[in-house]
Formats: structure tokens, sequence, C-alpha cells
């Protein structure tokens, strides 16, 4: 039975969006059979968030029950949202999480046997090709040095963590020391997939995909040192999510991605140092296709490129890094933004 009066909504959206949550299958297997699912907690929490806030705006229209929504309700809410300057990528996502509330009721309204509530507009209002391209974020050596600086110690324990392991913030914060192992004498960050696992990556990687993240050897000493202080299962962070974003914005740190896109530049100078790769030529291979994307990809350079002896080797180099961030193989569009300049 539904809840009464001004938890009708609320509760219609949680039961919408609980009916496509599906932790326990992967996105891309959903993706290939043409599927729009919930596949991680902190995806399930997002949806809850925006879902729940556009339903509070829309009972201040008028709506009392969620399957009166018509399209006009979702264009207005997103003008609105746009009026209020919201962020181009802030508006996408919110029209990303609108879309799985509409599935939801669309699978719900499927089991009951009842017509399809249609308020989700086959276009949408926000082009995904307007979000505003990804930032390089890493510091040289003088402006980091500055940045640690001004850092409490707890955020220096955070930032050297994301230094070592290229963690993403939520990982850094959700982690223990369950999660740092060590193989042959080196250190990795390892989330494991496998139901019950001390170091579970659901809930903590993105959409709870395992990975298993290399230690900077530069930082490894620091590590090492740091888990001294730790007892076996304690959060690898004595500050949590929230703390972490405040300390850092206090010490002048421009995004929480920072000291990952350091450690994506030192993996890929090491890597390529490895295997005797010149990183001179490495660096024009990656300038070279970064020009050719932003001139409009022009197949033929792009192909010629793709030829040039050593591009092979450097995407062998590249698709390491880009795992130990838990990111696709050839993920060439994010190359040059977290590994050109290293």
């Amino acid at each position: 039975m539904a809840r009464r009066g001004g938890n009708r909504l609320v509760y219609q959206t949680e039961q919408a969006l609980k009916e496509i949550q599906q932790f326990d299958r992967s996105k891309r297997e959903a993706r290939a059979m043409g599927e729009k699912r919930i596949h991680s907690v902190a995806t399930m929490e997002k949806a809850l968030s925006v879902s729940q806030n556009f339903v509070k705006w829309a009972k201040d229209q008028g709506v009392k029950d969620l399957y009166q929504l018509k399209r006009a309700h979702y264009k207005n809410y997103i003008e609105q949202k746009q009026s209020e300057g919201v962020s181009t990528g802030h508006l996408i996502n919110i029209e990303t999480n609108l879309r799985l509330l509409g599935e939801g009721m669309k699978q719900i309204s499927a089991a009951k046997g009842n017509q399809e509530r249609v308020w989700i507009p086959k276009q949408r209002v926000i082009k995904v090709a307007e979000r505003e391209k990804p930032v390089d974020r890493s510091l040289k050596e003088d402006r980091l040095h500055g940045v640690k600086e001004r850092l409490s110690e707890n955020g220096k324990e955070a930032a050297l963590l994301q230094e070592a392991f290229g963690l993403r913030v939520r990982e850094l914060a959700n982690a223990t020391t369950h999660y740092i192992q060590e193989r042959d004498g080196r250190l990795y960050w390892v989330a494991d997939s496998t139901k019950g696992a001390l170091n579970a990556s659901q809930g903590v990687t993105k959409a709870g995909r395992s990975r298993i993240a290399m230690c900077n050897p530069l930082k490894a000493p620091e590590v090492r040192q740091m888990l001294q202080k730790r007892s076996p299962g304690d959060y690898l962070t004595k500050i949590k999510y929230n703390s972490i974003r405040s300390a850092y914005k206090r010490a002048g740190v421009e995004g929480t991605h920072t000291f990952r896109h350091n450690y994506a530049r030192e993996m890929m100078r090491q890597g390529l140092e490895n295997r005797g790769f010149d990183a001179d030529r490495a660096r024009d291979m990656l300038k070279a296709y970064r020009e050719i994307k932003d001139s409009g990809n022009n197949s033929r350079k792009m192909q010629e490129l793709k030829q040039q002896e050593g591009f092979k080797e450097l995407q062998i180099c590249m698709n390491e890094v880009h795992g130990y961030l838990g990111h696709g193989a050839d993920r060439m569009d994010l190359a040059y933004v977290y590994l050109e300049g290293f």
C-alpha cells in the first residue's frame, strides 16, 4: 500500500528505483542487452537524491502521484535548474537520473499490466556533447609542495594515499587496511568483487567494479610508515569523504582528482621508462592525438597516427595506467587529460 500525504511521492520514487537495482550485475552486461539499470550503491544514492529533489519540486506544481507526471514537468524542471546557474555537467547528471526514475516506473507499470506513463522526452534537453571537457588537475612539484604544506595532518595522509594509488576520494574514504596488499615485495590497493570480501568493491569503487592499483614505488615507503599507525581493519583515513573535500578546498586544491592525476602521470612516466620508450616521442603522440580530436577527429590522420611505430606500445602503457585508475581500456579521450604532460 502506498504511503499517504506528502510521503506518497517519496515512497513511489524509492520503489521505482529499487525496481531497476541490480548490484550483482555489471553495467557492461546490462548495456549489451539494451537495459538501463542501477549497478552500485553510489549510483542508487545519487539517483535517489536527484529524484527526491525533483518530486519535491513536482509536488509544489500540484503533482500528487508519480504517475501524473508529464513531459512538461521534466522540461520545466531542467529549464528552472538551468536558470539557477547549475553547471552543464550537473544538468546532464540530473537528466540521467530522471531517466533512471522513468525506467523504474516503466518496469513497475509493465509488471502490473498497466500502460506506461510517458513523461521522459526522447531527446535530452541538455546535449551530452555540451558537457564541460575534463580538466588536467595535476600540479607541478613547486605548487604540489605548497598545497601539501597547507593541509592538515589528516589531509596530508589522504593526499599521500591518492598519490600512491590513484584513488577517487570516495574510494579512499571507504577503504580499510584490508585493501592494501603486498605481492612480490610491492604494495597494491585491491578491491574485490567477491561477495563478503573484507576488501569488497561493492559500495567503494565506481559501479562496484573490482580493481587492482599498483602503489607508486616512490610513495611506498611513506605508505608503509603510515600503515604502521593503523590496526588491521582500520579505515585508511581518519577523516571521511566530506572532510577530505573540505580539507583540500581550504588548502587551495582545485577538485578532488588533483593527486589522482599526479599519480597517473607519474605511473605513466615510470611505465614508459621501464619499457625503454622515449618520453618525448610519447608526448608528441599524445599531443597529436589531442589535436586530431579537437579538429574534428580526422579519420585519415588518426589512422596514420595509430600506424606509427611505437603507438601500440604507448597504448599498452596507457591501458595499464587506466586499469590502475579504474578506467576502461583504450580510453584515448581520457589519456590526454590524465596522462599528457607526464
